[in-house]
């Protein structure tokens, strides 16, 4: 595929353009013609459209597949794949979308399916087919326009081939193409035989977006009714005639290995089938979820749990803040320096940054943070089905990453790709966790000793909280100066925690790990001279991507440190952030939207306060403020107020149930957090570690920014700013600084409901 970005290229290609050609190739159109393959009964689907199955056991299955993407029923009903996994974040419904609006569908006649991995669903944008970055509106705007486009011209090509007049003269309307001049309309049904021997036409045209239908509208998602109804499936909802259950055993330990167990103390026992030893867990097969696990409690089974017995939380903080001041430790970390032009990466100067806090003598400040290890919790444990034999493989999961899930299957089995169908199922929630691969092997390398039955493996939600691959917990220090007027003149600002890259051996040894340092110091803001630096340690806890990767953390850390800037120069919170902004309209914008949705302005009585705080990530904005109430020996939130500008749309609804979401996510985040005591987390389901329940769930407003910049991500742009804000309120409202997360205050607590 060409490495030139096909978003940033004019949409009028020739047709001989390599690079065109292959893009169409990528999304299932074809090479030297259109790849539509006009079938007429399921049978003919499967045996000659590519790729060579539909996802068994999905929502919609139509009986006909025209390409990748589309299917045209006789009838004129459109099927449409979308391309990734639907996690909760509405792209089964919005990718879909994009496609039906190029190609003039009638969006009640069109049914959604869920995907499958192959390479024809990658984006040829991103070159993945992944959940993950809040990408998947970003890379697949484009792709997907283009492919309903590409579609729409070759069905019009076909009418007008039949009524021997210019395709110019043609339309398609609503699942129609018609000749206006002569009042004649076919339906797609009756032209998608005809379509794939039209060529691929040598330019397209994208709508206006003045003229989008379904694109920027509120309409009912394609994925409700199911959800509704019971009839949606996912991971653990796939029903096979002989299916098994697989229940796993492990120990209790981040690292623990498996020493022994005694297969005898459960084979007698009802429903069981095998027992399969895996490094550190045994699986118990048997007939049901009850007689797995029933025989799972009860194996005789020991670990060797030695190489983390000395690893406590305790330990861990202590570790944390010797790396803060080992000077010979750390490495530092670029930024975007948006003076250049274009913005360049730079490594700051350490020189200009400690010459101007010393010339600040008593106006500097000094601050440190930090936050701990935390959880997914996914409301869908970990689960994944598949059926193994010696020459094929076929997989049910709800997996972000099916490209790579789909390539490492192909590697533990020994088995050509082709001969692996990855089904993709709904998830029943992601934020990162279902990106890693560890229970699809389990469950492969479970299916591999047991022939051709399938195996369903299901995590119980205490291996899910002590056996996940968590957010690291970090420690940050920051030192600003400010200059006589109020401005930053200099800030510093050092990380210290795991490199989640490191963990995953995804990069260099030495290579300064965004998703540890990126926001740590917010290139948006104005802050004068500037530098920043890391300390990485290896320990053996599991880390990966969490709802917002870096910014997570770095959301919390430079909000609070930029909070209580704005109080170091006597300035108002609110106010001072702006200054910052002054060279950042469309930031500044939101900021301003926010503030003025939450009354900033109007003064709270005594007992209560407000905080506000602002994220830029995943090519969307989002400012948040925070209002709260202490009552008695109790701090409740009461309402949040969020602005946010994530460019073009494709359905508000959607967009604003994202980020509220993001906004529940981030709070129960700052609320609570893991503890690691002898090489194990202490806490085990909700009870011990809790989400934001409904009756202490706050008032959310959300604002949207009416802009016409490209689509941002929106999965993940709710959650940076919510805990910053809400610490920021708390010091409004009790002059308590929560420096520390999950928040811990001094006589008063926040109730989780």
């Amino acid at each position: 595929m060409s490495e030139t970005n096909p978003a940033d290229r004019t949409l009028d290609i020739a047709l001989d353009d390599p690079a065109r050609r292959r893009m169409l190739q990528q999304l299932g159109l074809g090479s030297a013609g259109l790849w539509l393959t006009a079938c007429l009964s399921p049978s003919a689907a499967t045996a000659t459209a590519r790729p060579t199955a539909r996802p068994a056991g999905m929502i919609g299955a139509g009986p006909v597949q025209l390409t990748a993407y589309v299917g045209v029923a006789p009838t004129g009903a459109v099927t449409i794949v979308s391309p990734q996994t639907e996690i909760g974040q509405g792209v089964f419904d919005s990718l879909a979308r994009l496609i039906a609006e190029e190609l003039e569908a009638d969006w009640s006649q069109v049914t959604v399916l869920n995907p499958y991995a192959d390479g024809a669903f990658v984006s040829p944008i991103s070159k993945r087919q992944k959940i993950g970055g809040s990408d998947s509106v970003i890379s697949y705007y484009q792709p997907l326009r283009q492919a309903g486009a590409t579609v729409r011209d070759m069905l019009i090509g076909a009418a007008a081939a039949r009524w021997n007049v210019p395709a110019g003269e043609c339309a398609a309307i609503a699942g129609r193409v018609a000749h206006p001049a002569s009042n004649r309309s076919l339906s797609f049904g009756e032209l998608a035989e005809a379509a794939t021997r039209i060529p691929v036409p040598a330019s397209i045209t994208l709508k206006a977006d003045k003229d989008f239908k379904l694109i920027g509208k509120r309409l009912a998602r394609k994925d409700v009714p199911a959800k509704v109804d019971g009839s949606a499936q996912f991971g653990a909802d796939i029903q096979i005639p002989g299916t098994l259950t697989a229940v796993l055993r492990r120990s209790n330990t981040v690292q623990g290995k498996l020493k022994r167990f005694a297969a005898a103390s459960v084979t007698s026992k009802k429903g069981v089938i095998a027992l399969v030893p895996l490094d550190d867990a045994v699986a118990v097969v048997a007939d049901g979820y009850y007689n797995a696990k029933s025989a799972a409690d009860a194996l005789e089974i020991e670990f060797d749990e030695t190489a983390v017995e000395k690893l406590d939380s305790a330990s861990i903080r202590e570790q944390l803040a010797r790396a803060l001041t080992d000077e010979a430790g750390v490495k530092p970390f670029p930024f975007v320096d948006r003076t250049q032009k274009p913005p360049k990466m730079t490594p700051g100067s350490k020189a200009a940054v400690d010459a101007a806090l010393e010339a600040a003598g008593k106006r500097v400040l000094e601050a440190t943070y930090e936050v701990p290890y935390v959880a997914h919790t996914t409301m869908e444990p970990q689960v994944c089905m598949a059926r193994v034999d010696s020459t094929s493989c076929e997989i049910w999961a709800p997996h972000q990453a099916p490209d790579t899930g789909h390539k490492k299957a192909a590697e533990l089995l020994g088995l050509p790709m082709e001969s692996i169908r990855f089904n993709l199922t709904f998830g029943g929630g992601g934020f990162g966790r279902k990106w890693e691969l560890d229970a699809l092997l389990q469950c492969l390398r479970i299916a591999k000793e047991i022939p051709g039955k399938p195996v369903r493996l299901i995590w119980t939600r205490e291996q899910d909280v002590k056996h996940d691959f968590y957010r690291a917990a970090y420690r940050a220090h920051y030192r600003a100066a400010l200059g006589a007027d109020g401005s930053v003149s200099a800030i510093h600002g050092r990380i210290a925690g795991q490199s989640l890259l490191g963990f995953k051996r995804m990069g260099p040894p030495d290579f300064p790990d965004p998703t540890v340092h990126s926001g740590l110091i917010p290139n948006e803001y104005a802050l004068g001279e500037r530098y920043g630096d890391l300390a990485t340690l290896d320990l053996p806890i599991p880390v990966g991507f969490w709802r917002s990767v870096s910014l997570s953390h770095n959301g919390f850390f430079a909000e609070s440190f930029i909070d209580e800037l704005a109080h170091f120069a006597g300035k108002d919170p609110y106010q001072f952030r702006r200054m910052l902004l002054a060279q950042q309209p469309r930031m500044l914008a939101v900021l301003e939207q926010a503030a003025q949705a939450a009354d900033w302005d109007n003064k709270l009585p005594a007992g209560r306060g407000r905080g506000i705080a602002i994220s830029a990530g995943f090519g969307s904005i989002c400012a948040q403020v925070a209002e709260v109430e202490k009552s008695g020996d109790q701090v409740h939130l009461r309402r949040m107020t969020c602005a946010y500008d994530c460019g073009k749309i494709i359905d508000p609804s959607t967009v604003d149930a994202q980020i509220e979401g993001g906004i529940v996510y981030g709070i129960s985040g700052a609320l609570a957090g893991l503890e690691i005591e002898r090489g194990s987390i202490k806490q085990s389901n909700f009870n011990d570690y809790p989400a934001l329940r409904i009756n202490a769930m706050p008032k959310i407003e959300v604002h949207r920014i009416v802009s016409d910049q490209a689509p941002g991500g929106i999965g993940e742009a709710g959650v940076p700013a919510a805990a910053p804000a809400l610490a920021n309120a708390i010091f409004a409202a009790t002059g308590q600084r929560v420096r520390q997360l999950p928040v811990k205050l001094d006589g008063l607590t926040i109730p989780f409901g």
